[in-house]
C-alpha cells in the first residue's frame, strides 16, 4: 500500500504543487527476501562499513568528533551485476512515487545508494540536515529515499523525522507518520529538513539514495 506520510491514506492521483514539502511512503516496497539477499549480497563484499562523515567532518581531517551531528556507519551498494535487480526494482519504485506524487524532472543515479548501520552503543544518530547542496554531484539531489531494512522490534529510537511534521503524544515521544514495516520505503524532497533520533536499544539498518535531476526552476 502507499501512504501519504501525515494522513497515511492511500494516494490515488495528486497535484504535485500541494506535495512538495511532503514525505511519501510505499509500506514494504521490498519483500523479506529481497532485504535478506541484499544484506548477503553486501556481507561477501570486500568493504568494509566505515564512519559515515558529514562534508564538516571530512573538511576537517575526516575526523568524526564527539560533537558530530552524525553517528553512523556506511557502505555503499556497489552498481554491478550482482545488485543490478536491486537498483532496477528501486528505479521503478522511484519512477511510480515522482509520477504519481512529485512530478519532478530526474537524471540518472549520480551516487549508489548507501547502507548505514546506527548502533545503541554509540547513541548513533544523525541530527536534522537537509541531502542537497554544496558540490557535485549533492547539489544535483532532488528526491531522496530511506528503506528500512531491519523490523523495528530489533530496535528502540532511530525515528526518522521530519522538521515541519515534528508531533510528539504526551510523554514526548514522536508521532509517527509512516509504516515501519521491513522494507519500506520513504521518499522525500531533499531540500526538506529531516533526522534520525538516536538509537537507544538494539541496531537500525537503513539504506538511504538520492536520485539527481537538473537545478529546480
Amino acid at each position: 500500500m502507499r501512504y501519504n506520510i501525515s494522513t497515511l491514506r492511500y494516494q490515488k492521483q495528486s497535484a504535485y504543487a500541494e506535495n512538495v514539502t511532503m514525505p511519501f511512503a510505499i509500506e514494504g516496497a521490498f519483500n523479506p527476501l529481497e532485504l535478506k539477499r541484499l544484506q548477503e549480497l553486501m556481507n561477501r563484499t570486500d568493504t568494509e562499513d566505515r564512519p559515515a562523515l558529514t562534508m564538516g567532518d571530512a573538511d576537517m581531517g575526516n575526523y568524526r568528533g564527539d560533537d558530530t551531528p552524525r553517528v553512523a556507519y556506511e557502505n555503499a551498494i556497489p552498481f554491478a551485476e550482482f545488485t543490478e535487480w536491486y537498483y532496477n526494482k528501486l528505479e521503478q519504485l522511484t519512477h511510480e512515487a515522482n509520477e504519481q506524487f512529485y512530478g519532478f524532472e530526474l537524471d540518472n543515479l549520480m551516487e549508489p545508494s548507501i547502507l548505514l548501520r546506527y548502533e545503541s552503543s554509540e547513541r548513533g544518530k544523525y541530527d536534522f540536515h537537509v541531502d542537497a547542496g554544496g558540490d557535485i554531484p549533492t547539489c544535483f539531489r532532488k528526491l531522496s529515499s530511506t528503506i528500512l531494512v531491519n523490523d523495528p522490534s530489533e530496535y528502540e529510537g532511530g525515528e526518522l523525522l521530519f522538521g515541519h511534521l515534528q508531533h510528539a503524544d504526551d510523554s514526548g515521544n514522536p508521532i509517527l507518520h509512516y509504516p515501519k514495516t521491513p522494507g519500506t520505503i520513504i521518499f522525500f524532497p531533499s531540500y526538506l529538513q529531516h533526522a534520525v533520533t538516536p538509537v537507544t536499544k538494539g541496531t537500525r539498518h537503513a539504506i538511504v539514495t538520492w536520485f539527481h535531476g537538473p537545478p529546480f526552476k
